[in-house]
């Protein structure tokens, strides 16, 4: 288990585009796990949550600026009380799935059970065009964590 402070640093202050410059990443780890579950939800494969109205409203809840350095602060739960919307603690549950990435680590032992490794290194964790060639991960591990990070999301959101 690892314990995730929503208000620390972010685990990528910059993020790199493709094209090989910089731009401010999030504020702190809550705006960067909502952030991550943004790009979820708009990924080409789209997303499939439950038609839950109050898991909708709970995304679309908070409101969002950016500081003085250009980086994503979302709008804090005594703000949102505020404005008379409710802690958005359903879609919380869902941002939660993206403080870490998970790798699937082969099974050990008599009982085959599959064991789950928590890792993250911003520097070596996913290819890049302008990468060294020593990346951490090979296509099919990267693969392997993409495939049991949207089924541990799917699980945490009740679906099949």
């Amino acid at each position: 288990m690892v314990g995730i402070n929503f208000g620390g640093e972010p685990q990528e202050p910059l993020r790199y585009l493709i094209d090989g410059s910089k731009e401010p990443g999030p504020r702190n780890r809550r705006a960067e796990m909502w952030d991550r579950s943004r790009e979820w939800l708009n990924a080409p494969g789209g997303a499939d949550i439950p038609d839950l109205d109050s898991l909708h409203s709970d995304a679309c809840g908070p409101g969002y600026s950016y500081d003085v350095n250009q980086r994503l602060l979302l709008e804090s739960k005594e703000h949102m009380r505020a404005r008379g919307i409710r802690s958005p603690d359903e879609w919380d549950a869902v941002a939660l799935t993206f403080a870490e990435p998970v790798k699937d680590v082969p099974s050990r032992g008599r009982q085959g059970r599959s064991l789950h490794q928590f890792e993250w290194d911003p520097s070596e964790a996913f290819e890049s065009p302008w990468a060294t060639g020593t990346e951490r991960y090979t296509p099919s591990e990267r693969a392997d964590i993409a495939w049991h990070s949207e089924r541990l999301r799917r699980r945490a959101l009740g679906l099949p």
